[in-house]
């Protein structure tokens, strides 16, 4: 208890320090995550111009994030399904 005392304290001062709140820390590391979980993207589009796409195998819940079409597991759904369905699990 007295760990999680002091943890609060010096969050609190942290955010004090650097004249932020709660949602401002939760909103960075919700975004934070967003970024380490796809590529450097900004909005749905990467840097390059190449837009980002997220395919969701119905079947297992597996996700899939790629610009082009070259990842193995897209590659085996659509030899195992055909592109034509894959292209249908488009999230």
């Amino acid at each position: 208890m007295q760990a999680e005392i002091e943890f609060e304290n010096k969050l609190r001062n942290l955010l004090s320090e650097y004249d932020k709140n709660l949602e401002d820390v939760i909103f960075t590391l919700s975004s934070f995550e967003e970024l380490q979980n796809s590529t450097v993207v900004e909005g749905n589009f990467l840097k390059k111009g190449r837009m980002l796409r997220t395919y969701q195998n119905p079947y297992t819940g597996q996700i899939v994030k790629t610009v082009a079409c070259n990842k193995r597991l897209l590659r085996c759904w659509k030899d195992e399904f055909g592109g034509d369905v894959v292209k249908r699990w488009l999230v």
